[in-house]
């Protein structure tokens, strides 16, 4: 059992410390360290010291290398379910990556995905073609010209961009 004056760091998906029944603080903690591990609090730091500085320390070179990159896992899986199924229709339907091989107009994808956001504003939930979510159609668009764009696959025809010569 912890001490009114020990640690308690676990990953508890909050992001703010909260007491627990055994007098520990909760706080998600990036270090590794062993679920539920008790750390005593030295002499004269507060509790807050203690998950200010084990927040802060980097104890392998890695870690901080990843702390710079994209926190993948902050995308929701089901949102991602939803898309790999309506890109998986469109790899179907077109052929996997096929962007990547011929360069695409923004617009022809922002119209589609225009078309898809409205009609869900409108009510539908899903397109009565596929089956699946207008939104997740929303993001497969989007995606796809973000890669294009990415690998230099995109071709600008945003009107309004290339009248003004931008």
């Amino acid at each position: 059992m912890a001490g009114k004056n020990d640690v308690c760091f676990a990953e508890t998906g909050c992001n703010t410390p909260h007491a627990c029944k055994d007098g520990c603080v909760f706080r998600p903690n990036p270090i590794p360290v062993g679920p539920h591990e008790i750390i005593p609090v030295p002499p004269g730091s507060t509790i807050e010291d203690m998950a200010r500085s084990l927040t802060t320390d980097i104890a392998n070179p890695k870690d901080l290398a990843g702390r710079s990159k994209p926190q993948m896992g902050l995308i929701p899986v089901a949102a991602m379910e939803e898309i790999a199924r309506v890109m998986e229709l469109g790899a179907k339907k077109y052929g996997p990556y096929n962007w990547r091989s011929q360069p695409i107009k923004n617009m022809v994808y922002a119209h589609a995905a225009l078309r898809h956001l409205y009609a869900y504003i409108g009510g539908q939930t899903h397109d009565p073609e596929s089956g699946r979510s207008h939104l997740a159609h929303v993001a497969s668009c989007a995606a796809i010209v973000l890669d294009a764009e990415a690998t230099g696959n995109c071709i600008e025809d945003r009107s309004w961009l290339t009248e003004t010569g931008k």
